[in-house]
């Protein structure tokens, strides 16, 4: 889970000092939002099983992450959209 995260790091870093540079990149920001908010998805669920039951009462703060890391794909535009768009861009 570490290595993905500090990928998914790495990458929004690039990303942030290409912006900054003034490139154009739309479609990177669009993976990346797609990966990473699936990722964080995907180490929630591992965080909640390395709790077993007790990840699922309010007194842990994983319940509490768990419930929120769903809503991340669907703030700023839907993980599909952000599909839609890299497939538009590669002209797909």
């Amino acid at each position: 889970m570490r290595t993905e995260a500090t990928i998914g790091r790495t990458f929004v870093d690039r990303l942030i000092e290409e912006h900054m540079q003034g490139a154009n990149i739309v479609n990177e920001v669009s993976m990346a939002k797609s990966w990473i908010t699936d990722l964080s998805q995907k180490v929630a669920v591992e965080c909640m099983q390395l709790y077993g039951g007790y990840g699922y009462m309010e007194e842990y703060e994983i319940a509490r992450r768990y419930r929120d890391v769903a809503v991340n794909s669907i703030y700023a535009g839907t993980n599909e959209i952000m599909k839609v768009i890299i497939a538009k861009n590669l002209g797909l």
